[in-house]
């Protein structure tokens, strides 16, 4: 899919995930609101090259399969519901891109017992039930 198609699925549902290459959406039908993050699955190991964006994966040392995040709305942020996305309490290696913060919650609502990833800071091995994460 062509970069500027994919931006404009995208802005049309909100949320795409992309799996092993290819694009599936959420079950998002209506314009995503305000915010709303865009999130991706790829099976990428090692690497988080996307400037702003939280990178995570399911095995410590940057290992497994990657999930991104990032808010579309960089000042107001979003809360990613990882539960949703099938990555509940499968967070162990994390690595933030962004100038501002990511916090992994317990919760899946961004509420409850929290774990901050610094600005442009990684953490090799994550041992914490992640099932929401704040991103900006």
């Amino acid at each position: 899919m062509r970069k500027s198609a994919r931006r404009s699925l995208t802005t049309t549902i909100g949320v795409v995930a992309v799996v092993a290459g290819s694009a599936v959406t959420s079950g998002v039908a209506a314009a995503a609101p305000e915010g709303a993050p865009t999130v991706a699955v790829s099976s990428t190991s090692g690497a988080c090259e996307f400037s702003g964006t939280f990178c995570a994966w399911d095995e410590a040392d940057f290992e497994g399969t990657r999930f991104t995040a990032r808010a579309w709305n960089a000042g107001a942020g979003a809360c990613v519901d990882l539960v949703e996305h099938g990555w509940g309490d499968r967070i162990r290696s994390a690595v933030n891109t962004n100038g501002q913060q990511a916090v992994l919650f317990e919760g899946t609502d961004c509420t409850g017992a929290q774990l901050p990833v610094l600005g442009g800071s990684s953490v090799s091995s994550v041992e914490f039930p992640a099932n929401s994460v704040l991103v900006y």
